[in-house]
């Protein structure tokens, strides 16, 4: 391999690894961000610990009987066959697709101290990513908590769940979400836990009032290689690409190493750094009872946790004609996260056999009018459905609609910037994006065995994905689960990049 496609290789790795995450906030996941399938989904609980609407609790494990010091956890093992597809053979360089499998050792602790007034409640997570990746996160969550009568004082490393959806949320802001395992994972488990501190005051008649600050930032992460990484790169890395190619070539030409090297640095300085005070976030939150229904109203100030880039200088050098221009730094993206400020409001309510719950919030962002093709516009979105337990055995039905608008839709592509570049451009044109989850589980066996099954149907986009799951209660903490997930997608879906990685699944999990 010679020095300049050794260089291309590396570069593109890293550019990769920077900005993938931008492709779900502009095709992958279109317009639901944060709140989107991979964000907020009908896969998993949503309670953790102490952060549910309802407690206050440690760690989802409690200090009964008196004991100071509690210790648990779960251990689980998975593993995981591909359908099929080409993508997934040309990656492993397999002939079949099903020759590859997917192993997921799996050991969590959980620990928690009572001292009457205080709490500590802490989770320690060993698998492949945390010790191979992410050590930060062998850590994954630390609470410190004091009772001072009517308010609870909390600070630590922290999971955070705003909002009355069953699953799906648009309020819950604070936590980035992990798709480096694709949206597999319950909800909660992707979420990635956040140093902040929280005040929640107990008031009268069930009145909640809570504050909540958490001094830095962290961004959304997604696959950088490996079959859930976006099959395409995007617009954002095929203009640094191409735009660091130049730099390359022109080193090259020169016979120049030094400035080689200096132009696959470029690659991972692109991202501003959020663990700064400037990507602080703060929001309040009140909740109240009133008859049958729970109320809720809340207010985040923070950014969005996937890039979007400034192309303006990257048009410009292309206008020029001037190969000189697009080897300029300035040709490169300008990454950043846009401010964001949400304003929410949330209930929920029992109706006979019904259990409804709705979430309904205004994205804010510094593009109002909409003509700024470098941030994202204003949006609306929303979370609606409900729940009920049908008179058939023991049958239960789980609808929800999941949908994002975007405001000032027909400004995309209305100037100089061609719409594929806006940060706001969906390939299937439209200024909704909405998703319904049909959820439907029954239990055998006097509920030692549950079988359930997921329908996901992407509306604008023309798409779906079936999760069946099998979860058997062999004896007391001792599970054994038989699971899968079908894709299917086209060039207009926001799965589309991934219509070959259907999968079944097989593990064991035991609590202790």
């Amino acid at each position: 391999m010679n020095m300049k496609k050794r260089y291309i290789t590396a570069a593109a790795a890293v550019l990769l690894a920077l900005v993938s995450p931008a492709l779900f906030a502009q095709e992958s996941f279109g317009g639901f961000d944060s709140a989107s399938l991979g964000g907020d989904d009908s896969f998993g609980g949503d309670g953790f610990g102490g952060f549910a609407d309802d407690a206050f609790g440690g760690g989802g494990f409690g200090f009964a009987g008196g004991s100071a010091l509690t210790i648990g956890g779960k251990a689980s093992f998975e593993a995981r066959a591909i359908l099929g597809g080409d993508a997934y053979k040309d990656y492993f360089d397999i002939d079949e697709a099903g020759d590859g499998i997917y192993l997921f050792p799996n050991l969590s602790l959980d620990i928690g101290y009572s001292g009457g007034l205080a709490e500590l409640s802490g989770t320690l997570q060993f698998d492949e990513a945390s010790i191979r990746d992410y050590p930060e996160d062998i850590l994954e969550e630390l609470t410190l908590r004091l009772y001072a009568g009517n308010f609870v004082i909390e600070g630590g490393k922290m999971k955070l769940v705003w909002g009355k959806g069953d699953k799906l949320h648009v309020v819950d802001n604070f936590n980035a979400n992990d798709y480096t395992d694709f949206i597999i994972p319950d909800y909660i488990d992707r979420r990635i836990a956040e140093p902040m501190f929280r005040v929640a005051w107990n008031g009268p008649a069930g009145l909640r009032l809570e504050g909540v600050y958490a001094p830095m930032m962290t961004a959304d992460r997604s696959a950088a290689s490996g079959i859930w990484a976006p099959g395409s790169l995007g617009s954002i890395t095929a203009v640094t690409g191409e735009v660091l190619g130049a730099q390359a070539d022109i080193a090259l030409q020169n016979n120049d190493a030094v400035a080689l090297l200096a132009a696959a640095a470029k690659a991972d300085s692109l991202l501003p750094a959020t663990s700064s005070f400037d990507y602080g976030q703060a929001g309040l939150r009140v909740t109240h009872t009133l008859g049958p229904v729970d109320l809720g109203a809340s207010y985040y100030y923070g950014h969005y946790k996937q890039p979007t880039a400034d192309l303006s200088g990257y048009l410009a050098a292309k206008a020029s004609g001037n190969p000189a221009a697009l080897a300029s730094d300035t040709a490169l993206p300008s990454l950043h996260y846009d401010r964001l400020q949400v304003f929410g409001l949330e209930a929920a309510a029992a109706a006979g056999r019904f259990n409804l719950r709705g979430e309904a919030a205004y994205y804010l962002t510094d593009d109002t009018n909409g003509d700024d093709p470098w941030v994202r516009n204003n949006s609306f979105n929303w979370v609606a459905g409900f729940d009920v337990d049908l008179p058939v055995h023991n049958i239960n039905l789980n609808i929800q609609n999941q949908g994002s608008w975007i405001m000032n839709h027909d400004k995309i592509g209305s100037g100089a910037v061609p719409e594929q570049y806006d940060t706001d451009y969906r390939s299937h044109g439209k200024a909704t994006s909405n998703r319904i989850s049909f959820l439907v589980s029954d239990t055998f066996l006097r509920d030692k065995l549950e079988l359930s099954c997921n329908f996901i149907w992407g509306i604008e986009g023309k798409e779906f994905l079936l999760l069946p799951k099998l979860d058997w209660n062999i004896t007391d903490g001792l599970n054994l689960i038989v699971s899968g997930m079908y894709i299917n997608s086209n060039t207009d879906g926001e799965f589309y990049d991934y219509r070959d990685n259907s999968f079944v699944q097989i593990g064991m999990s035991y609590k202790f």
